[in-house]
């Protein structure tokens, strides 16, 4: 359980990817009026989210040395609305906005492994980018990953969109206990290595349970 003395927003301006708001539940956004109020909707609920998480990713980050993230699924792909950098000269970093192929990321796998049905566009094989040689790039494979992470309770980003950078996320509830975001930790795979990997996964699981429970998740267990 990581102790948190108080609240903090952090913002990141400059990074890759494609920003664009995420829509309301993982699904298209609709136009006109409706379409508006579910941004502002969806907007309110990720910023929420990400504000209650800043602290603990902060925490995270300084304690493991490497950047923690939170990231939404939208459709297919995953968003970024908060992160904490690692502090090495060497790390990870995505701006704030920035989206990346679920299938591809460990906090989009994570969250996939808890959405049924699977995307329909992710039924598909030619839908599959390879980005490195470790990318899943069939239906088949991306079920048997799913099917392991609900079994470990994590997910992990083997270098599947990046040679050289590995990741690990694990789920945050809300007060319901449905799948809101989840938290995930990145950085290089000489750091993040293979025999670390257990240990720093219960740290991400750890930090992702202490903003759960501040979103409510066990409260009516």
């Amino acid at each position: 359980m990581i102790c948190i003395p108080a609240q903090r927003t952090v913002c990141c301006t400059h990074g890759r990817g494609r920003p664009r708001a995420p829509g309301p539940h993982g699904s298209e956004l609709s136009s006109g009026r409706a379409g508006a109020l579910n941004l502002a909707v969806a907007a309110s609920r990720h910023l929420d989210t990400a504000t209650i998480a800043a602290p603990y990713l902060r925490q995270l980050a300084d304690v493991t040395q490497e950047t923690a993230s939170l990231v939404v699924l939208d459709g297919e792909e995953v968003v970024y609305i908060a992160q904490a950098e690692s502090t090495n000269t060497v790390r990870t970093f995505n701006s704030i906005g920035a989206r990346l192929p679920a299938y591809a990321s460990a906090g989009g796998k994570a969250l996939l492994a808890h959405k049924q049905p699977t995307p329909r566009s992710l039924q598909a094989p030619a839908h599959f980018t390879q980005f490195t040689a470790n990318t899943l790039t069939d239906p088949d494979s991306l079920q048997v990953e799913l099917d392991r992470i609900r079994r470990r309770g994590y997910a992990v980003d083997d270098e599947e969109y990046e040679r050289g950078m590995r990741c690990i996320a694990a789920i945050v509830y809300d007060h319901s206990g449905d799948p809101v975001a989840a938290l995930m930790l990145s950085g290089p795979s000489t750091r993040i290595s293979i025999s670390r990997l257990t240990d720093l996964a219960q740290q991400v699981q750890s930090a992702a349970l202490d903003v759960s429970q501040v979103l409510g998740y066990g409260e009516q267990r």
